[in-house]
């Protein structure tokens, strides 16, 4: 803030943060290290609560955003047609 009330221009262009620069360039480092680093054989272990935590979490996160997008669409938040049928799974 400070250096954007100063008018500093050279400093605010470092300081400017840059999404692309961290998805690209620095994260896959630091998730090439993590695997790296990892002890196989707690990983092994530990594989059966990896995938239910894994199945579960996907499931609960479609379940929870198609009930949000079906509310929103029934309080004309989205533009969704709330009589279509539903699926029964």
């Amino acid at each position: 803030v400070l250096v954007r009330v100063m008018g500093i221009t050279e400093e605010e262009q470092l300081l400017n943060f840059k999404g692309s620069f961290f998805f690209y360039v620095l994260l896959p480092p630091i998730i090439f290290e993590a695997g790296l680093s990892l002890e196989t054989q707690m990983f092994v272990d530990n594989l059966g609560a990896i995938f239910t935590f894994a199945v579960l979490g996907t499931l609960v996160s479609t379940w929870v955003t198609s009930k949000g997008l079906r509310l929103a669409a029934e309080l004309g938040v989205v533009g969704l047609d709330s009589s279509a049928p539903r699926l029964a799974i």
